[in-house]
């Protein structure tokens, strides 16, 4: 292909910047490349020389249509080349804060393009590939960080869109991969939460723990080291308040199966999660009011709480009516109908939804 970089450049900018004649025959050429089957043999040259994101990006739209379409009857040796490179693009982009934040957006299409390699290649043709990656992650907090949203993109692509975009086999076949490798991954999860003071990598980490919990073995869902962390360093964090109660409802709304397994762990998650609700919100009664004058993080906390209730009552009140000691269900209950007062309809409807489960 016979071409300069800055006259892609000039093309893809007439393209997205340009009018009438001028656009419509920016939009044929570009065409004409992107269905060129060798394409994909300029990426590299595009991504490390071209000065226009959106050039870019169409490099990356090039090499994620060779990977989805051709990429198994390339040569073992390009196919190793390409995820390399690939590999030294995400680490260059996002080894500062500063590059993570101000790429953000080319960031997480390299990311998309590595997860389309990785369903490709991943495990068979790349069976290191989660021991390489969480063994990389303490080294930089910020790659660590982009690390979190790769496994993330990778959990979606796997247990929540595999069933339109795969055959059945494959799609067993990675999701066996993720789960026999992810103490791999949970030991990551581990170290960050105990350990990390960096707000984006927690919250990073919070939300594909989040993703991850619909999924994982119930032992790590349940594992009382990471159920404590979210309550003692991260429920009373204004920064992460919501997603680690998002996470508590996830974990409360598992289906566990085998009757008493984890029976104690959700009924002190549970007590020790409306102890620390009762030091937030200490007099349910003016919720109303309070809701009224509340910024939208303390109004989506009233919301996430009430999720938590409903959908923890419905799997396992019985658990609840069980103890002892019924303060903390009554003080729950106290909450919902407090809560129900509030004039919202999504919160309303939530809070409904206990009585009729």
């Amino acid at each position: 292909m016979s071409f300069s970089i800055t006259e892609l450049d000039n093309t893809v900018r007439a393209f997205y910047e340009g009018k009438g004649d001028v656009q419509k025959q920016a939009e044929y050429a570009l065409t004409e490349f992107k269905q060129n089957p060798d394409a994909w043999l300029v990426v590299a040259d595009i991504l490390q020389q071209s000065g226009y994101v959106y050039t870019k990006y169409l490099g990356l739209q090039v090499l994620d249509d060779l990977i989805t379409t051709r990429w198994n009857i390339l040569p073992l040796v390009q196919r190793q080349g390409i995820r390399n490179f690939i590999c030294e693009c995400i680490i260059e982009h996002s080894n500062t804060e500063e590059k993570l934040k101000n790429e953000r957006a080319f960031l997480n299409k390299l990311n998309l393009v590595l997860v389309s390699i990785l369903k490709q290649d991943w495990p068979d043709n790349w069976p290191n590939f989660i021991k390489e990656i969480t063994e990389a992650s303490p080294a930089n907090l910020s790659v660590c960080e982009n690390n979190m949203a790769i496994f993330r993109l990778l959990s979606e692509e796997v247990f929540d869109f595999s069933q339109d975009q795969m055959i059945s086999e494959k799609a067993k076949r990675l999701k066996t991969a993720m789960c026999n490798e992810f103490p791999l991954i949970f030991n990551l999860f581990s170290q960050i939460l105990a350990e990390a003071h960096q707000s984006s990598l927690i919250k990073a980490t919070l939300e594909t723990l989040l993703r991850f919990l619909n999924w994982i073995p119930l032992g790590y869902a349940f594992d009382q080291k990471i159920i404590s962390k979210l309550l003692e360093r991260f429920l009373m964090v204004p920064d992460f308040m919501n997603l680690t109660l998002k996470c508590l409802t996830e974990i409360g709304s598992v289906q566990i199966g085998s009757q008493y397994l984890f029976d104690e762990t959700l009924v002190q998650m549970f007590t020790n999660t409306m102890v620390k609700v009762s030091e937030m919100i200490p007099s349910p009664m003016d919720l109303k009011q309070t809701y009224a004058t509340s910024n939208s993080r303390e109004q989506e906390f009233i919301l996430n709480l009430t999720l938590f209730l409903c959908n923890f009552f419905s799997v396992h009140l019985n658990l609840l009516e069980k103890l002892p000691d019924t303060n903390i269900l009554i003080r729950a209950h106290y909450y919902l109908i407090c809560i129900s007062k509030i004039d919202d309809r999504e919160i309303f409807r939530s809070a409904s939804s206990t009585g009729q489960s």
